[in-house]
């Protein structure tokens, strides 16, 4: 089945909307799924991206704006362990984010924050 989505849509821009509409129905529809999965609140919104570098930028922006716009945060940060996905790195350096790195325990992998 996979397969013949990928056929379907794979030469479709979702940027686009007005030249492929259905590929924003489609977004909207797995959007409305997902919330309801995790019993999301009425106004909820989210978006479909592309991978995850992707997903991590976008969520760094959205939380620095939303930071920005309603706690008036204008130095963010984030604290990630030092093995944290690449892009984390990428999104501080784009976005303005100052981000702290944390060693982690070489048995459990787990962030040592008190450490900071």
């Amino acid at each position: 089945m996979l397969s013949e989505v990928y056929k379907k849509y794979c030469w479709t821009n979702p940027l686009h909307v007005d030249c492929f509409k259905d590929v924003r129905k489609m977004e909207a529809e797995v959007v409305a799924m997902c919330g309801h999965m995790f019993n999301h609140p009425d106004k909820a919104s989210g978006s479909v991206t592309s991978g995850g570098t992707e997903s991590i930028l976008m969520s760094m922006k959205t939380h620095r704006d939303w930071a920005r716009e309603v706690k008036g945060i204008d130095k963010p940060n984030i604290v990630c362990p030092k093995t944290a996905h690449p892009a984390f790195d990428k999104a501080a350096a784009y976005f303005k984010i100052h981000i702290i790195h944390v060693p982690v325990d070489p048995v459990t992998y787990s962030a040592l924050i008190p450490l900071l």
